[in-house]
């Protein structure tokens, strides 16, 4: 079978499916609970899951153990100082930390730290939620507000 850039055509069809099908959980999940700004960690680790799942960073234990801390790391840091430029930063370099020291180690995991530290206040998070969804055409039902 030929290969293009190195890959089959099969690895390019499963990849592609799996990308699809779990950045379509993601993105229904996002939408039904109004947390858009989880997409792009996600979109980060679906590279990583389905087109490079050999390299340590995207086995299991990274993947669910780098988000898990890194967002505990950015609230944890957002209930302790607030809402900064330097928060936002901390939030992200203590998610770091986290990861290497418990070998959970998954880059899209800074971007989960970033978001989970961006609101103080969860009410502001659902102002934006509804501005993003608005953007992306998508009118919430009566029963989710």
């Amino acid at each position: 079978m030929k290969k293009i850039a190195g890959y089959s055509w099969r690895e390019i069809f499963w990849t592609a499916l799996g990308s699809f099908a779990g950045i379509a959980v993601v993105a229904f999940l996002t939408t039904r609970f109004r947390i858009p700004l989880l997409v792009p960690s996600f979109g980060a680790s679906a590279v990583l899951l389905y087109a490079a799942c050999h390299v340590p960073m995207a086995q299991p234990r990274n993947v669910i153990g780098g988000h898990f801390i890194s967002a505990l790391m950015g609230v944890g840091i957002s209930y302790l100082t607030g809402l900064s430029w330097w928060s936002l930063a901390l939030g992200v370099t203590f998610a770091i930390i986290g990861m290497m020291l418990t070998g959970t180690l998954h880059p899209p995991g800074g971007a989960t730290a970033f978001v989970a530290n961006g609101y103080k206040d969860w009410s502001d998070a659902q102002k934006t939620t509804n501005y993003e969804l608005r953007t992306m055409n998508y009118e919430p039902t009566p029963e989710r507000g």
